[in-house]
């Protein structure tokens, strides 16, 4: 049984609709991520998990429980966290109280908050978090007096120490420097082995995308991309890159590698079904557009994002994969070994 589950899941806002339909599921164990522009619909997508936004059509599952419908408090209840993008701790607040409210959480009850020895609360999650980042036993300090990076820090600290199931993280390492980039990978790769539950990121940095995902999910326009159209073209992206390897190595020098790589993907770009159907471009130039890999493979991509007859444009478009590979790559391999 998949941890968290959505079922034809759409959000709308008025005429708007901002999630189409989604399907996925998350198993326990894996980190998964998130991309697609601004406005694809990502951000709606936690606030339906986590109950904030009610679904207009679907169903979200945790474990088999459906929390369609409930309240984000009970939600949170049945093993779900969220860091938000802006760091979401209490200022004036001290970093030991941030870290006690999250430690309270789902834990003590409403007479429990009478009782003095709640302030002695603590747990293995507290002194192993307190233990990585000294900083978060400086109890005596306010969280407003932190940098960036450590609120930052503090509150997915604050997350964990709930020991969620699932933990949706909303862009967690925006605006921090380089070192503190390393110290929220760090923190998430941990946590993933600690809590052993599911982890989801909406990230736009790629770069620490490809670090820590496990399984990349695409969503644009509210709907999500299949799997295999992703697949699809990093596998024509991994093709062409032995093109631009074996003019690199044949060249020497980067400037004319790069202007005879653009002379070469312009034209197939351009006179492809990227954006325009080719049925619209002159005769010669359709003939082109219709029998060159660019447009195979957004045909491909085009049948296995939005349905439709897929046979042909996919074989097609592995063919000309396999042949660019198969011309290229031994080509490219060849020039390296010659120095």
């Amino acid at each position: 049984m998949s941890l968290l589950r959505l079922d034809a899941i759409s959000l709308r806002f008025g005429g708007l609709t901002a999630v189409d339909g989604v399907n996925f599921a998350v198993e326990p164990g894996e980190i998964f991520t998130m991309i697609g522009p601004n406005g694809a619909g990502k951000t709606s997508m936690f606030n339906a998990v986590s109950g904030e936004l009610g679904a207009a059509s679907g169903k979200i599952g945790l474990g088999g429980v459906m929390t369609s419908g409930l309240a984000p408090h009970r939600v949170s209840a049945l093993g779900v966290a969220r860091k938000l993008q802006i760091p979401s701790v209490f200022p004036d607040l001290l970093i030991a109280d941030n870290l006690a409210v999250a430690l309270w959480s789902g834990r003590a009850g409403k007479l429990a908050l009478l009782d003095p020895r709640l302030r002695r609360w603590t747990s293995p999650m507290l002194k192993e978090l307190q233990s990585r980042y000294p900083f978060l036993a400086a109890g005596a300090r306010k969280a407003a007096e932190l940098s960036h990076g450590e609120q930052q820090i503090l509150e997915l600290a604050m997350a964990l120490l709930t020991e969620p199931r699932v933990l949706l993280l909303d862009e967690p390492c925006a605006g921090l420097s380089p070192e503190e980039t390393a110290a929220a990978m760090e923190i998430i790769r941990w946590a993933q082995q600690r809590l052993g539950g599911a982890i989801i990121i909406i990230e736009h940095d790629m770069s620490l995308v490809k670090e820590l995902a496990q399984i990349v999910y695409v969503l644009h326009n509210g709907a999500l991309l299949a799997v295999a159209s992703v697949l699809l073209a990093v596998l024509f992206g991994f093709a062409f890159s032995w093109v631009f390897a074996f003019i690199g190595l044949k060249t020497g020098d980067a400037e004319t590698a790069q202007l005879a790589g653009f002379a070469i993907i312009f034209p197939l770009v351009f006179a492809s079904s990227a954006f325009v159907p080719t049925a619209t471009m002159p005769g010669w130039l359709q003939t082109f557009a219709d029998h060159q890999p660019v447009t195979a493979t957004a045909n491909a991509i085009r049948h296995l994002s939005q349905g439709g007859d897929i046979a042909s444009p996919l074989t097609q478009s592995l063919l000309w994969i396999a042949a660019i590979i198969a011309v290229f790559a031994p080509l490219a391999v060849a020039r390296y070994r010659k120095g």
